[in-house]
């Protein structure tokens, strides 16, 4: 059983987060019993954040019955991406770490959308692509309808690729790298104009320095609201891995990008560890190198704007659905506080004044 920083300090108010290793091949368990520090049985409901898929017809794990290729090479069936409010990106990335691109589509599509567990298999939305390195040339060869860019210039086969209804949105190029394109996006219905810079970061420390310094310029160019997501291959905090430390000389670069782009983390849902390594449970590295963050301008255009990271599924990385929405809407909240400050002598002192 592991615990992160932030639930050993006592540093979040949300909720505490534990791992506890299980057999992929066991029943797992809605409610865990245990005795609290003053001897007293407690039932906690647990939640889930993925699942392994287990195959209904081999028992492999991986792939779900429909994908199986056992005893016979069944056609891959991929899901559909589902209608989203507004506005939606998605980064699909392959298992293998070959240079498969990062891929952003988007889209205007109706108010109503299918919730992610519902999907199926053959229904109709806005788009739809499959995790090969051909995926995004087939979406475009699929009609007229679709209009992209990649930055393939700069790597073989592309490692990052921007698609999009151009009778909806007009996208120019504003600076593209091996590790990012941005472009400067125009909503031909609202008028909004933003710039959006989707990321593929390096694996290589030293290669993503050249990244942090291609974003520190962009800054210094955008005056409009500004959003970038994708894989940035870092993490920001301490907590954001699990399974191997997370040391100050990996994050300090990237912290001191972020610092001067002077943008925050988008309001995410969804999956907090956003990739993991698909090894077994000893040697299972869990981590958040994939976000979107934005900048002042963006938050005030897109008050309540957010992102919800899927399951990840058969991938190593969890897909992104980036929501833009130009009201905020009021949500009731509940206060929240560490019993254990009550316990102060001076704690009504305190709130008091």
């Amino acid at each position: 059983m592991r615990a992160d920083s932030a639930t050993l300090d006592k540093t979040r108010l949300g909720y505490a987060r534990l791992m506890v290793e299980v057999e992929v091949g066991q029943e797992f368990p809605g409610k865990i019993y245990f005795k609290d520090e003053k001897g007293n049985d407690v039932c906690v409901c647990v939640e889930y954040e993925w699942k392994p898929a287990v195959c209904g017809s081999c028992k492999g794990i991986g792939h779900m019955k429909d994908v199986c290729k056992k005893p016979s090479a069944a056609p891959r069936i991929i899901q559909e991406i589902p209608s989203t409010p507004l506005f939606g990106g998605v980064t699909f990335h392959n298992s293998d770490h070959l240079p498969v691109p990062t891929i952003l589509i988007i889209q205007r599509v109706r108010q109503e959308h299918a919730p992610v567990s519902h999907l199926r298999p053959g229904t109709s939305y806005k788009a739809a692509v499959s995790p090969t390195k051909d995926n995004a040339s087939t979406v475009l060869d699929k009609g007229s309808q679709w209009k992209g860019i990649n930055n393939n210039v700069h790597h073989p086969g592309g490692r990052v690729w921007i698609i999009w209804f151009p009778h909806v949105f007009n996208v120019q190029l504003i600076a593209d790298s091996d590790q990012h394109i941005t472009v400067e996006v125009s909503d031909i219905n609202s008028g909004d104009v933003f710039w959006y810079t989707v990321v593929y970061g390096s694996n290589s420390d030293s290669e993503r320095l050249t990244l942090w310094e291609q974003l520190n310029q962009i800054k210094d160019q955008c005056v409009k609201p500004w959003c970038i997501c994708g894989d940035f291959n870092s993490v920001l905090d301490y907590n954001e891995r699990l399974g191997r430390e997370v040391i100050w000389n990996e994050i300090k670069d990237f912290r001191q990008c972020v610092e001067y782009c002077e943008v925050i983390d988008i309001v995410a849902h969804g999956s907090f560890f956003t990739w993991n390594n698909k090894q077994v449970p000893s040697t299972r590295v869990f981590s958040s190198i994939d976000r979107c963050l934005i900048n002042i301008e963006w938050l005030q255009m897109f008050p309540d704007s957010s992102a919800y990271f899927m399951n990840e599924g058969t991938f190593d990385h969890c897909p992104c659905i980036c929501y833009r929405r130009n009201e905020a809407t009021t949500r009731k909240t509940s206060f929240k506080y560490f019993n254990m400050w009550s316990l102060d002598p001076q704690f009504k002192e305190v709130v008091a004044t």
